[in-house]
């Protein structure tokens, strides 16, 4: 940390405030919701050449004020004034770890709200293979040290320093996300409850919400998402958005910040380039996919009301595999899924008791 640097302040649904920063140098915010500052941690991990999980762990320096002498995790800090994200993640392992990461490297693992004025997204970082190029330029790291995951929460409750001892929430939804990624094998794996998957028609819901609908509205993606995770257990959400379109970049990386795994459209060389950005077979092959690949999950989630999708669907309720179809609009989502379900898969986002949960709220 340095004392001249600006923290930039958020919101409490975790959307930045345009120019709205934090002195470093001034105590903390008290609790105050207009005075919540966003923080970006990275746990960078590997697999070793004995096939096992290692979380990389730094020790703080001897000469910071705060914690000197003590592990803390790879790397994070505030997110500065005007900087994403993602810019903070990847400026805070160059600075206190000499680690050069690209955007792509970075996993949203989780988002966690704490002190009544924080909010951290948490990252991974997969390091296997790479060389060990190490840098402690800021003076505030001395060294890093791998340690075994099958070690880490006694090597944390002694080395630590005390805030992150007594954070076991943290280490939890680090622990449930690595079990999601297949890095840590879960207890009793048979009788574990497996994924569900999230597929969304990303222009059928902004269409059917924003402009078909009969009282038109707005979707808060971030609320969305975490709408999901709460109420279906969605461990992943992919979002197809149809074409790639550079002008649109800031909102693909607003998008994959709150969560989701962005899909986009292949482009097919010798064909005409159209406007249309229908995602529906790309939808339907990566569903069906999962069950050729024989890939474990409980079941999977539809996010549209266009009946294009009814075999689809069908075919994953025969199988049992099928959780809900999200329909955006009440008033346009096929009859086909209202006569062969008779509503009992479906959802409708426009539900005055779901749209409260998320609705964008207009900010004053």
């Amino acid at each position: 940390m340095h004392a001249d640097e600006m923290w930039q302040l958020y919101h409490p649904n975790g959307e930045p405030i345009p120019g709205e920063g934090w002195d470093s140098s001034l105590d903390d915010p008290e609790e105050n919701n207009s005075n919540i500052l966003g923080l970006a941690v990275i746990f960078v991990y590997r697999i070793n050449s004995d096939g096992k999980l290692e979380i990389l762990w730094q020790k703080r320096s001897e000469n910071v004020s705060r914690f000197p002498g003590y592990y803390d995790i790879s790397a994070g800090g505030h997110i500065n004034l005007g900087e994403s994200l993602v810019e903070g993640a990847l400026r805070e392992c160059a600075e206190e770890i000499g680690v050069k990461v690209e955007p792509k490297d970075l996993q949203l693992a989780f988002i966690k709200s704490f002190a009544k004025n924080r909010i951290a997204w948490v990252y991974c970082v997969d390091y296997t293979g790479r060389e060990e190029d190490f840098e402690f330029t800021d003076g505030e790291v001395s060294e890093v040290k791998w340690v075994p995951y099958s070690e880490m929460e006694k090597f944390r409750k002694k080395y630590a320093k005390p805030i992150l001892r007594k954070d076991d929430v943290t280490f939890k939804c680090l622990d449930d996300w690595l079990k999601m990624q297949g890095l840590v094998k879960m207890k009793n794996s048979r009788k574990a409850k497996l994924e569900n998957y999230a597929f969304i028609d990303g222009q059928n819901l902004i269409y059917n919400t924003a402009r078909r609908n009969v009282n038109p509205w707005k979707i808060d993606l971030q609320r969305f998402r975490i709408y999901l995770r709460d109420k279906y257990n969605i461990s992943t959400a992919y979002y197809f958005i149809g074409s790639y379109n550079s002008r649109y970049g800031k909102m693909y990386n607003a998008i994959k910040e709150y969560g989701y795994v962005l899909v986009f459209r292949e482009h097919l060389e010798g064909l005409k380039s159209s406007k249309k950005g229908n995602v529906d077979t790309d939808i339907v092959f990566s569903a069906m996919r999962k069950l050729a690949d024989r890939e474990e999950f409980d079941k999977i989630l539809l996010v549209s009301d266009d009946g294009d999708y009814w075999k689809m669907v069908n075919y994953f309720i025969k199988k049992r595999k099928f959780k809900k179809l999200l329909a955006p609009s009440r008033s346009n989502v096929s009859s086909l899924y209202k006569k062969k379900t008779k509503d009992t898969y479906i959802d409708y986002l426009d539900k005055v008791e779901i749209k409260k949960k998320i609705e964008l709220k207009e900010k004053k």
